[in-house]
């Protein structure tokens, strides 16, 4: 799966997304990404969502950092464009 995509930067590549979305479910509880969670309250569905500080001040930019510096970043969910904080 990881090919020659090794660089902390394509951590997001493949990362899948759908690793978060698919089911994992806690007490009749069931956790979703934040894009879940915007497509059900636009049908109007009460829905909540928490985040983790580092996806409030980090962006896929520090993927970049020299020297595999970028690399410290590297989690799951990956780290996402700075475009996308505010909506967190």
């Amino acid at each position: 799966m990881l090919g020659a995509n090794t660089a902390a930067k394509d951590h997001a590549l493949w990362a899948d997304d759908r690793a978060f979305a698919d089911a994992v479910t806690f007490a009749g509880v069931r956790l979703i990404g934040h894009q879940q969670v915007t497509e059900a309250r636009d049908r109007g569905l009460p829905a909540f969502a928490e985040t983790c500080p580092q996806y409030l001040f980090l962006s896929e930019d520090n993927y970049d950092e020299p020297d595999f510096g970028g690399s410290k970043y590297v989690m799951s969910p990956p780290l996402r464009a700075r475009s996308t904080q505010d909506k967190l």
